[in-house]
This record gives structure tokens, sequence and C-alpha cells, in this order.
């Protein structure tokens, strides 16, 4: 089990020993580098970001695992803890500029962070158990959850399985086009998609090889990859409507 964490546009950390990460690029790794190294703070630094979230170790090793926060402000890296000095494994980091807080969510909890704290100041029990989590453009928070689609928006929850039906289904990962469609892979309902106010369900009967859809990812040119156990999908929207192609272990 490892942790993977983007930093800037170029690099990504992934660890699974405890204060220790691999910097993997594009043409390079330097392997079991201690996150309080020059090699790090300097990445850090040279990054856009005003604040970066970063796990250690592996969750499942007992004890071996840590969160960490960086903060360009200040150039320090800090540990996350709650108010018994204990730490969490954080899924989503958000940091909300215009509030001056930073949200960490668990599968259970969002945690919060005023200023510079080090310590988490305030908890809010999620309203189910998340799977996926996804920060629009307008800064909304979209929670993937086992009884469907939530959204975080000053500070409270929004259920929205009561707008549409299709919303009340396992939604396993979210993802926005430039165009701003909302796109949400779930467990047996396809792939649902949202723009101007409208919902279109994709699912096996329009050519998705399953409608236990896992993940999904979207190019450069607004292409819907959708990943399942069953192989790859590529979704691609024409005049007439969706068009499917289907790519599986016997297309390699």
């Amino acid at each position: 089990s490892y942790m993977v964490e983007k930093i800037g546009d170029h690099h990504f950390f992934m660890s699974n020993e405890l204060n220790q990460v691999n910097i993997i690029s594009y043409d390079s790794i330097l392997r079991n580098i201690s996150l309080f190294d020059k090699k790090i703070k300097t990445l850090l630094e040279n990054t856009n970001q005003s604040s970066i979230f970063i796990n250690t170790g592996s969750s499942l090793k007992p004890n071996n695992f840590a969160g960490y926060i960086w903060s360009k402000s200040t150039s320090q890296l800090k540990k996350v803890q709650d108010s018994l000095g204990d730490y969490s494994l954080v899924y989503f980091f958000v940091a909300d500029k215009l509030a001056k807080k930073k949200y960490l969510f668990t599968r259970n909890w969002i945690f919060t962070m005023h200023g510079e704290a080090q310590h988490t100041t305030t908890s809010i029990r999620l309203p189910s158990r998340v799977l996926t989590l996804y920060k629009d453009k307008k800064g909304i928070i979209w929670l993937g959850c086992m009884n469907g689609l939530w959204s975080f928006e000053i500070n409270r929850f929004i259920y929205h399985g009561n707008e549409n039906d299709y919303l009340k289904t396992t939604i396993q990962d979210i993802k926005e086009g430039a165009d701003g469609t909302l796109y949400y892979a779930t467990r047996g309902n396809g792939i649902i998609i949202f723009k101007d106010g409208k919902y279109t369900k994709i699912t096996s009967f329009n050519g998705l090889n399953s409608n236990n859809c896992k993940c999904l990812f979207i190019d450069e040119s607004n292409t819907v990859w959708v990943g399942s156990k069953n192989g790859l999908c590529k979704l691609k929207k024409y005049m007439d409507g969706w068009r499917v192609l289907k790519f599986d272990l016997a297309d390699n």
C-alpha cells in the first residue's frame, strides 16, 4: 500500500515508509528521500501551490503513516494531528484561501485547520462513507458516497439524491470536463452525466462494458475514459449523442 501525492506539475511523491518518499518525475526516480531533506524543501518552494498535503508511510502497517502540511507562507512542514495527538489517514485535502481554512477528509470525518495551526481544531462527521471526492471550478466539494451524491458548501452538506434517482446510486469517481460538465462513475448505474440542468445515463445498453464503473479520466480533447473490471471504455460526444468504444483484455 503506497501513499501517492502530486507535487506541482511535474512530480509525484510516493511513499510506503514513514517520513520517507520516492520522488518521481517524467525522467527520473529518487528513492527513499527523507521528507526533511533539502531536496524536498527546494521542490516544495518551487511549486505554485500555497499549501500541500503529503501522506507518508503505509496504511497497512500499524503506526507507520503520518501526514504533513507544507505551507508556502511559513516555508515549513508540519505534522497533522488531532486534539489527542493522533493522526488519521487523509484521502482528500482542500485549501480554502478566502476563509483561511484547510479541510482534510478521512473516510468518515472532515477535519478543519484554521490559519497556520498545527492541530485540527474542529471536526464534522461525514453523512455517509465516502468513496471519492472532487472540488469543482466553483470551489464546491462533491462527495461520492455509498448512498449517492453529496456536496459540501459553506460548512454544510447537501444531499442530491432527491434531485434525481440516478444520484442515489453508490458513486465511485467524479470528474469535471473543460466545459463544466460533471461525470459520475457509479456502482451499477453506469456513467451519469450532468450538463445545463439535465442528467444523462450511459450504461451497457449504450455500449459500456460494465455498469460497475470504477474510475474516470478526461483528456485534453474532452474525451472521457471509463475504467471498470471488464476493461476500458472511451466516451465521445457527437451532435447526435454519445458514442462508446470498448477496449478489453482481448484488445491488449
